[in-house]
């Protein structure tokens, strides 16, 4: 709401606030068709969970560092970007999960994952990569899938309770429990089969059994498989910035937005004759009908001093995370309200990001290993050889120099949030000396960094499918209001680019109707 005496604002066609890769996305698809567009970044960086890091002079991604062929949806975003010809193969080889002795004596291990399995549960129980990490029992208890009555399978809504009961407890925990836990934080108890495995459910109803689903789903999927950017996916950020400069928008990192509210401000500027506003960012060649229905309130500093920016926009992306998102809508009552007081079960990570010499790993046999909850051993949850993924890698490091990446969660680990940089990187290199087999210490450490990743909520969760199509039915009944990021489409690259683009474009089309040929 506009405050009596305050100056006129500034004034855009379009407000992004969030500046990852989804907002980053969303301003692209705005500013390439000229609307004006400004995109509010609360940190001192762009990119969101895309980033890089430089150890001892090389620069390695910290944050994402692939994405799913999937859709093609990122592939393509890259070949407009230019970087078409510099998309690679990752290696698919080398997935390990850690595991404990069965008989309870001796020390844990890493095996590899079943070849034929989704999230780490099989096709084919009998197969012999499935028998070396659940042993006979685990085989036959597994193998009874199919056999149980079709009767008690029933349609399924939690992936945990799914494996646990067609295939019991040592395939659970030492295959998908792990597996899911590694890889997003999950436990899989609180996953939505219909999200973390699509169509399965229908696999099981047609098939009878939970290993011939899975066996129905890799044989109906298309082939997927995980690809990057030679030099980093942090690429993809530089390369999109770059558009965004062509394109004019205007990007302020540092901002963050305190407020979003309905602008019902000077009559004039509500009916775009903006030409007496303040700051008015370019002149482009169509103006759209619809009034400036937002006012943006953000802070930056200038020195030390908080700075209050006041933007009225025709149209507003919020591509925050979803604390921030929702605490942001939560002011425009309602719905927004209630949307806010929910537990949307935000997670969190914290990386660390090595650079070693570790000739042992040149073979590069052990990719990934996840690692279960509360293993004695490592307190990580996954660990990576990035260089054996990527060979663009092994070639910037050369011979004998690895990049690692470990994951923890510090919900399982609180611990860790009182470990001071040096001690935590002293604690990753234990895990990955572990983990990989390799006598890592700090003699063998080239360079370190730890990044911390917060507010990454799922929607693989029980119960998230139901709470966003409610928050995206919301969004559909305001004119000029989008939603968009990865709490909303999903935790991967392949979901984010194709929804932020999607948003982008209803405006678009809400822009330019009437206008033919500008929107698409």
């Amino acid at each position: 709401m506009e405050r009596l005496g305050e100056p006129a604002p500034a004034v855009a066609d379009v407000v992004v606030i969030g500046g990852g890769v989804a907002g980053l996305v969303a301003a692209r698809e705005c500013a390439r068709v000229g609307l004006s567009t400004v995109v509010l970044e609360e940190s001192d960086r762009f990119g969101g969970c895309v980033r890089r890091v430089d150890l001892g002079g090389y620069l390695v991604d910290a944050g994402a560092s692939y994405f799913e062929q999937g859709d093609g949806s990122v592939a393509e975003l890259a070949a407009e970007l230019g970087l078409g010809s510099d998309i690679v193969a990752g290696g698919e080889e080398g997935v390990h999960v850690w595991v404990p002795p069965l008989d309870g004596a001796g020390r844990s291990r890493a095996l590899p994952l079943p070849a034929e399995s989704i999230w780490g549960v099989p096709s084919n129980p009998l197969a012999p990569d499935v028998r070396e990490i659940v042993g006979g029992r685990g085989v036959m208890r597994a193998w009874g899938d199919r056999v149980m009555p079709f009767l008690k399978i029933g349609r399924a809504t939690s992936f945990g309770k799914l494996v646990r009961t067609r295939m019991g407890d040592l395939v659970a925990d030492r295959l998908a429990f792990t597996t899911l836990y590694g890889l997003f934080v999950h436990n899989a108890d609180d996953v939505d089969v219909d999200l973390v495995v699509p169509g399965l459910n229908q696999a099981i109803t047609r098939t009878g059994s939970l290993s011939g689903g899975i066996a129905d789903v890799l044989g109906n999927r298309p082939d997927v498989h995980a690809a990057g950017i030679r030099g980093g996916m942090t690429r993809l950020v530089d390369a999109l910035l770059r558009d965004l400069g062509h394109y004019d928008a205007r990007l302020e990192a540092g901002s963050s937005v305190v407020a979003l509210e309905p602008f019902d401000g000077d009559a004039a500027l509500a009916d775009a004759d903006a030409d007496a506003a303040s700051d008015v960012l370019g002149d482009p060649p169509f103006r759209p009908a619809d009034p400036y229905r937002w006012l943006v309130r953000a802070e930056a500093l200038d020195g030390e001093e908080p700075v209050e920016q006041r933007i009225a926009a025709r149209y507003v992306v919020v591509a925050a995370p979803a604390r921030a998102a929702l605490g942001l809508l939560g002011g425009l009552g309602g719905p927004w309200a209630s949307f806010a007081a929910e537990d949307w079960r935000p997670g969190a990570t914290d990386t660390v990001v090595l650079l070693v010499e570790a000739p042992e790993l040149d073979a590069g046999e052990r990719r990934v290993v996840f690692v279960p909850r509360a293993d004695p051993d490592i307190a990580a949850r996954s660990v990576a050889d990035e260089t054996a993924r990527w060979e663009w890698l092994d070639g910037q490091t050369g011979p004998g120099l690895r990049v690692l990446r470990l994951h923890y969660d510090p919900e399982a680990h609180p611990e860790l949030e009182a470990l001071d940089d040096e001690a935590l990187i002293d604690l990753a290199l234990a895990d990955a000396a572990r983990a990989l087999d390799a006598p890592l210490d700090r003699d063998r450490l080239v360079g370190a960094a730890r990044v911390a990743h917060r507010d990454t909520g799922s929607a693989f969760l029980i119960g998230q499918r139901e709470r966003i199509a409610l928050v995206r039915k919301a969004v559909d009944a305001v004119p000029g209001l989008e939603l968009t990021g990865a709490w909303l489409a999903g935790p991967r690259l392949s979901r984010v680019v194709p929804d932020s683009r999607a948003a982008a474009r209803r405006i678009r089309r809400l822009a330019f109707r009437g206008a033919s040929g500008r929107a698409d």
